[in-house]
């Protein structure tokens, strides 16, 4: 929930979406980042206007992250869920990956040849929690 930083002098003040769990509640977030957008779009028309220059409009605004996250929604869309983040910290992500290290057996080579080792952050292990 921290502002990109792509914009010169943006800035958000609020600090993080994640609870102890590493959950994120939904709605939550979704305020954050309008709140962090408005933001953003104001200071760059101000900063325009100061410049002397003419906005254009801004039709779009969109944004990708590297990180893993599960919403689960309903046939409308509505979370159902919070977003279960792959920050969680949570005791039993880690005995979920232990779990499903087991069931697969040779987990050593699942990661040769997915490139990725089993942990709690590992997308199957929230799958197989859930």
């Amino acid at each position: 929930c921290n502002p990109p930083r792509s914009v010169p002098g943006a800035s958000y003040s609020e600090q993080g979406c994640l609870d102890a769990e590493g959950l994120v509640d939904p709605l939550q977030a979704l305020g954050k980042l309008r709140a962090c957008l408005e933001g953003c779009l104001a200071g760059l028309r101000q900063r325009t206007r100061a410049a002397g220059l003419r906005a254009s409009p801004i039709d779009v605004v969109a944004f990708s992250s590297f990180a893993m996250s599960w919403l689960g929604v309903d046939k409308e869309g509505t979370p159902v869920t919070p977003v279960y983040s792959y920050a969680r910290s949570d005791p039993a992500a880690s005995g979920y990956a232990q779990r499903l290290r087991e069931r697969i057996g040779d987990h050593a080579k699942l990661a040769d040849e997915t490139g990725a080792p089993i942990h709690q952050a590992y997308a199957p292990c929230l799958v197989y929690q859930l």
